[in-house]
C-alpha cells in the first residue's frame, strides 16, 4: 500500500506486541488505492502561493507579481501559474509587456493561463487595480492546457479546439479544469462612438437585436456565448470539475483579454486541467432571494439574450410592473440603470433545476437585453441586498471542507461594484472560514462551477451571475 512519507506510523506488529505482549502471527491488509482515500487536513507536500503587484507599469507589474508568487512558493518550481490583471494595463504598457515581465522570472515551460478581471481579493486585501497570480507545486500532479479561438462566432468549435490539446485524465486521479473565456461586451454606435444601454426609440429598439447579432459574429463585440462553450466542454471525457469565469474589464463592458503562456488573446477560451490523487471540493451560492412567482417567456432573440415578450406583453412593461417601477424612472436616468437594477435581477431556471440570476444589461423600448441567455421559458423576478450578498459566503462554505491546501474563488463583479467598501465584509467572512489557507478570489463577468452529479455525470450549470464559487483541494 502506498503511504505518504510525512505520516509517522508504527507497524501493526509493533502496536499489537505493545498492547498484548504477544507476537502477531498473521495479518491481512486489504488493498487500498491512495486516490480512494481523502487525507484530512492540509497536505505538507502541497505548496500553494498567491502573489500580487500594484505597480502601474505593465512590465514592472509582471515581473513583481511573478517574483512575489515564487517567493511565497519557497523555492518550489510551479506546476502551473494562474495570472489575472485589471484592465488598466492596457494603457500602461499593454498586456504583452505584462506577460514579458512575468516570463523574465517564471521558469520556462510553466503552463500559464489567465486574463483580465474587474478586481481581486486575497489574504492581503481587495483591489481594483493591479495583477495577481496563484501557483502550486505537488509531486505527481499532471497538467494539460489548451485554447480555442472564436468563442463568439463558433463557440462549439472553440471548445473542441481547446480540449483537443488535453490528454485523457490519468486513471485513478481526480481532475479540476480551470476555464476562462470572453464575457459580454457592448458594441459602440459608430456615429456616436458610445454604447447604447437605454433607448426609448422604437426604431433603435428594432434595429438593436440584428445589430447585436452581427457585431457578435463579425466584430467580436457582443454577447459572450459562454453557455455554448461550457456545454461542449461538459460533454467531454477529458474534463471533470470545471471552474472559472468570464474575463472582463472595470465593469464598462468594452474590452477583455485572455492569457495563454506567452500570448495575449481577445476572443479565445483557455483551459488548464490539473489531475492528482487528492479530492477536490467545490460549491457555489447565488446572492439572490428566490422568486415568488414564475412567468412564461413568449418571445426572445439573439440566442435568448434579448427578451421581447413575457406572457404575451412587452418584456419591459412586465418587468417594471412586477417591481413597481415607473417607466420614466428607467428612461429619464439611463446612466444609473446598472447600479439600480442589479438589486432586481430576472431569474431563469436550467434543466437541472438550478436557478440563474440574469441582471438586465440594456433596455430597448420594449425589450430587455441580458449578458447571458435564458434557460427554457420560465422566468421570475427577484431581489437582493447587501446582507444577502455577504451571507452568501457562509452558505457557500457550509458544504465545503475548510481544511484546504488552497481555495480559488470567483464572484460576480456586480457585487464588487454594488457593495463598495462593504466588500471587506465579504473578506472578513472568507477569513473566518479559511484562516491562513492561501486563497485567491477574482471578480468576473460570469462565474463557472460545473460539478459531477450523483451518477458521475457532469451537468452544465451554465454561466452563473450574482454568485460566489469556491473550489479547493
Amino acid at each position: 500500500m502506498e503511504t505518504h512519507p510525512w505520516v509517522d506510523i508504527k507497524s501493526l506488529e509493533e502496536v499489537h506486541k505493545e498492547v498484548t505482549g504477544e507476537k502477531l502471527k498473521q495479518i491481512v491488509i486489504p488493498k487500498v488505492e491512495l486516490h480512494d482515500v481523502h487525507l484530512l487536513g492540509p497536505d505538507p507536500m502541497f505548496h500553494t502561493a498567491v502573489g500580487m503587484s500594484r505597480q502601474w507599469d505593465a512590465r514592472k507589474a509582471g515581473r513583481e507579481v511573478a517574483e512575489d508568487t515564487l517567493k511565497r512558493l519557497e523555492g518550489k518550481k510551479p506546476d502551473f501559474f494562474l495570472l489575472f490583471s485589471t484592465i488598466h494595463y492596457e494603457k500602461h504598457g499593454g498586456f504583452q509587456e505584462l506577460l514579458n515581465g512575468v516570463w523574465e522570472v517564471l521558469p520556462e515551460g510553466t503552463p500559464l493561463i489567465g486574463g483580465t478581471v474587474a478586481g481581486f481579493m486575497n489574504q492581503e486585501g481587495c483591489y481594483t487595480r493591479g495583477a495577481t497570480a496563484m501557483a502550486a507545486n505537488y509531486p505527481g500532479i499532471e497538467v494539460s492546457a489548451g485554447f480555442g479561438q472564436g468563442t463568439r462566432k463558433t463557440p462549439v468549435k472553440a471548445a473542441k479546439e481547446c480540449i483537443s490539446k488535453f490528454s485523457k485524465i490519468p486513471e485513478g486521479l481526480n481532475a479540476l479544469t480551470f476555464v476562462f473565456m470572453p464575457g459580454p461586451t457592448m458594441p459602440k454606435i459608430p456615429t456616436k462612438k458610445e454604447r447604447l444601454i437605454v433607448t426609448s426609440s422604437r426604431l433603435l429598439a428594432q434595429l438593436a437585436p440584428p445589430a447585436l447579432r452581427f457585431s457578435t459574429l463579425f466584430m467580436n463585440k457582443g454577447v459572450g456565448r459562454e453557455e455554448e462553450v461550457l456545454s461542449t466542454l461538459s460533454n467531454s471525457e477529458k474534463v471533470s470539475l470545471v471552474v472559472g469565469g468570464s474575463t472582463t474589464d472595470n465593469n464598462t463592458y468594452e474590452n477583455d483579454f485572455q492569457f495563454f503562456n506567452k500570448q495575449v488573446f481577445d476572443g479565445v477560451v483557455i483551459g488548464l486541467r490539473i489531475s492528482l490523487n487528492r479530492r477536490f471540493f467545490s460549491n457555489f451560492n447565488q446572492s439572490i432571494l428566490a422568486p415568488k412567482q414564475w412567468f412564461n417567456v413568449t418571445k426572445t432573440d439573439v440566442w435568448n439574450h434579448v427578451v421581447k415578450e413575457i406572457d404575451g406583453v412587452p418584456a419591459i412593461k412586465k418587468y417594471l410592473e412586477a417591481n413597481s417601477i415607473p417607466r420614466n424612472f428607467l428612461f429619464d436616468e439611463p446612466n444609473t440603470v446598472h447600479r439600480r437594477f442589479v438589486f432586481l435581477p430576472m431569474v431563469t431556471k436550467d434543466k437541472n433545476g438550478v436557478i440563474h440570476p440574469r441582471t438586465p444589461g440594456t433596455f430597448f423600448w420594449d425589450y430587455i437585453g441580458l449578458g447571458h441567455p435564458l434557460h427554457g421559458t420560465s422566468i421570475g423576478f427577484s431581489s437582493t441586498n447587501s446582507r444577502v450578498m455577504v451571507d452568501s459566503v457562509d452558505q457557500t462554505f457550509a458544504k465545503l471542507d475548510t481544511t484546504l491546501n488552497f481555495c480559488f474563488m470567483t464572484m460576480c463583479m456586480s457585487i464588487l461594484e454594488t457593495l463598495g467598501a462593504n466588500i471587506y465584509k465579504i473578506q472578513d467572512r472568507i477569513h473566518s472560514h479559511l484562516g491562513e489557507t492561501p486563497y485567491l478570489l477574482i471578480f468576473t463577468a460570469g462565474e463557472i462551477c460545473n460539478k459531477n452529479d450523483s451518477d458521475g455525470n457532469l451537468p452544465s450549470n451554465g454561466l452563473l451571475e450574482m454568485s460566489l464559487t469556491a473550489t479547493g483541494v
